[in-house]
């Protein structure tokens, strides 16, 4: 999940939150106690053609951790 999504999805929760609004959350997930309300983000698979587009440009991981053991040659190319 783009880092970015997660982040403004939590962002927008918490400012509604603060201002007493009702967050029009209806699913929850029971956490072994309680049911808890949650919102789902759709996931994005990760794949091999995906991959640069997905994780690396979301910042989410460095190129050079996910390739450290190949040779810099072999790297993708990354626009």
């Amino acid at each position: 999940k783009p880092i970015d999504r997660l982040a403004k999805a939590a962002a927008e929760a918490a400012v509604k939150i603060v201002k007493g609004e009702d967050l029009g959350i209806e699913e929850t997930i029971f956490d072994g106690t309680y049911q808890v309300p949650y919102r789902k983000l759709e996931p994005i698979p990760v794949t091999k053609e995906n991959m640069i587009d997905t994780i690396i440009k979301d910042s989410f991981h460095r190129l050079e951790d996910i390739f450290i053991n190949v040779p810099k040659d072999q790297w993708p190319k990354i626009d």
